[in-house]
């Protein structure tokens, strides 16, 4: 049952009632343990890709567009979910380092 919450106003009357949920629109975002993290994750939506990346949405589409990086579409259809493979993404990130041999660093 939602908690009703009463307020004064400036003129010492009571407003309107304003219902006060109980719980967050999306309560599983914040219950503990649920964190929705790259390490929780089997896959990321674009924007969670991208920031786990640390490069902007609009970089991480290019790649994608080029063949570069590993993806996943999720449904058919013209406009399929694109969805980004945690295991993947960090096989892919591993292949992108750079040694640098002889006494440069």
């Amino acid at each position: 049952m939602d908690s009703i919450e009463f307020r004064k106003t400036v003129s010492g009357a009571f407003a309107m009632p304003k219902r006060m949920p109980e719980q967050p629109r999306h309560a599983s975002k914040f219950l503990p343990g649920n964190q929705n993290n790259v390490a929780t994750s089997l896959a990321l939506r674009p924007a969670e890709a991208a920031k786990a990346l640390g490069i902007s949405p609009r970089y991480l589409s290019q790649l994608k567009q080029e063949g570069k990086i590993p993806f996943a579409p999720i449904g058919e259809g013209k406009r399929p979910v694109i969805v980004y493979p945690v295991d993947a993404l960090r096989k892919w990130l591993s292949e992108q380092v750079k040694t640098v041999s002889g006494d440069h660093q």
